[in-house]
């Protein structure tokens, strides 16, 4: 007899070690005198239901108690699978043997665990004599992270030779413009590096090289 039919939600990072101990549930076996009970975690249709033994269960004895710990058996991936159903069988050993099941319902939280990746180099022209503002290109980076402010991509112009002096972006769209009036006597081309980072604490910049002639 279980304590309860349902387990959770019980919220883990997706970023949990393998090998660390999610919960320890506990059932009677319902005969007197004789509390052994054998858990058993059941293997499902999906991998929301433990097809892959994404997760195991060890039995434990304390104190004349059983008790089936579920631990993680691989890691685990936000982006992939959000969350979990698991069922676990308990028997006695009684000369009428008899058995129950329980739920365990596991939530997997998304972590910050993806670079912002650029989809391409971008080459750009501007022509000489356009004044301030005027818009040149777009750089688009993509987070794979399942949800905010994870997946929230933000732009900025690496200051390197004096780029940012005459370029400017705008921080969510990454559309970029001039900031000054360009003269090709002057220089013909300018290379632009841009920063793409997340919204999370924890973000990893990834950077892109735009080229524009003028």
């Amino acid at each position: 007899v279980w304590e309860q039919p349902v387990y959770g939600p019980i919220s883990i990072k997706e970023n949990i070690e393998v090998g660390r101990r999610v919960i320890s549930i506990k059932a009677s076996s319902g005969i007197p005198g004789n509390p052994t009970a054998f858990y058993t975690l059941i293997k499902g249709s999906t991998e929301q239901t433990n097809l892959r033994d994404t997760f195991y269960l060890s039995q434990r004895t304390d104190n004349v108690e059983t008790f089936a710990d579920i631990y993680v058996n691989y890691p685990l991936d936000y982006e992939r699978i959000q969350e979990y159903n698991l069922t676990v069988r308990v028997e006695n050993n009684g000369i009428q043997q008899l058995a129950s099941e329980a739920t365990v319902y596991i939530i997997v939280e998304d972590v910050n665990d993806e670079t912002p990746i650029f989809a391409n180099k971008e080459h750009a022209t501007v022509l000489e004599g356009m004044p301030p503002a005027t818009f040149v290109t777009k750089v688009e980076a993509v987070d794979q992270d399942g949800t905010y402010p994870n997946n929230k991509v933000y732009y900025e112009i690496v200051s390197k030779d004096g780029t940012n002096n005459f370029f400017t972006i705008d921080r969510e769209s990454g559309d970029i413009f001039t900031k000054i009036e360009f003269d090709r006597e002057l220089q013909q081309s300018y290379t632009i590096e841009v920063k793409a980072y997340d919204g999370a604490p924890s973000s990893r910049p990834k950077t892109n090289v735009t080229e524009m002639n003028s």
